[in-house]
């Protein structure tokens, strides 16, 4: 018990490992007026941060408070500007645009003086930058970006994935399509999503959770995962399988407090032996560049 508290302080004296720069985005509606909101957010990661944060430009407004300054109509319209704007800005940040060389698309937007963050979630950091540049801004907009594409896969199983497809796969169109891969035998059969597909090596990816909230949903998407891969070996039958369980183990190494620390461990100790039930290789890793490697050597 003593060597476990000692695990947890230790832990807790980890510095928050999310640092990024960002910088607002100011949009005068009403050409002339000098009346400007913050409409828009530009995050950049720093090269030092370790976790799956990406650069981009995100609308801090929602459509409802949009509507509420300018009417239904007009709100639409402003909506679909400040998308298309964060849409261009963001292609240009993942072109490899510097925050500081950064420009919007229209005359109208212009950016604010650049910040720095560090927090110990994506959630954490995108809404305190938010908050920072802005009284009427929400992060849920923001977060919202992120939510998986796949039915349940956690959100943040979706981003950790991403940063992996990036780092292990670049620009390399062969590696790219082994991520994210639909399998189905026949038309009438399973349809089933395999997160990473290569040769006879099969890996779906989870994640342990670091709070209350997250633990249902991240024990869940593993029950899911486990089931789909005992159908997939079913169809192998006797055929060369290799399946395996990529697990991210970040909230269980850097927890936010002494109860996100019990929540990890717990989850962890029971992803563990649903694994051993399965039969299944377990691959730990606590970052992208670690699940990029471990991805390298198999």
């Amino acid at each position: 018990m003593d060597s476990i508290k000692r695990l947890a302080q230790q832990a807790m004296m980890a510095p928050p490992h999310i640092r990024a720069r960002y910088r607002a985005v100011l949009w005068e509606p009403v050409p002339g007026t000098g009346e400007r909101i913050v409409a828009l957010l530009s995050v950049e990661p720093e090269r030092t941060s370790d976790d799956e944060l990406l650069a981009g430009t995100y609308p801090v407004l929602k459509v409802d408070r949009l509507r509420t300054i300018f009417g239904r109509k007009r709100g639409d319209a402003a909506a679909g500007v400040m998308q298309e704007c964060a849409q261009y800005m963001t292609q240009r940040q993942q072109a490899g645009v510097p925050l500081d060389e950064l420009k919007p698309l229209f005359s109208g937007f212009i950016l604010g003086p650049v910040y720095q963050a560090r927090a110990y979630s994506i959630d954490q950091l995108l809404d305190a930058a938010v908050r920072t540049v802005s009284a009427f801004g929400t992060a849920e907009e923001i977060l919202a970006e992120n939510e998986p594409a796949r039915p349940g896969q956690t959100k943040g199983t979706a981003e950790f994935l991403r940063e992996v497809r990036r780092v292990f796969a670049g620009n390399d169109e062969m590696r790219q399509r082994r991520f994210h891969v639909k399998l189905q035998r026949e038309q009438s059969g399973p349809e089933l999503w395999i997160d990473y597909a290569s040769g006879h090596r099969f890996i779906q990816a989870a994640s342990v959770p670091g709070s209350t909230k997250q633990a249902h949903p991240a024990e869940s998407e593993l029950k899911a995962k486990l089931l789909d891969l005992e159908v997939l070996r079913d169809e192998f039958k006797g055929n060369a399988f290799e399946p395996a369980i990529l697990l991210n183990i970040r909230s269980l190494e850097s927890p936010t407090s002494n109860e996100a620390f019990n929540v990890a461990k717990h989850s962890h100790e029971q992803f563990k032996r649903y694994a051993d039930w399965a039969k299944l290789r377990i691959i730990e890793v606590s970052t992208p560049s670690a699940a990029a490697e471990a991805l390298e050597r198999l």
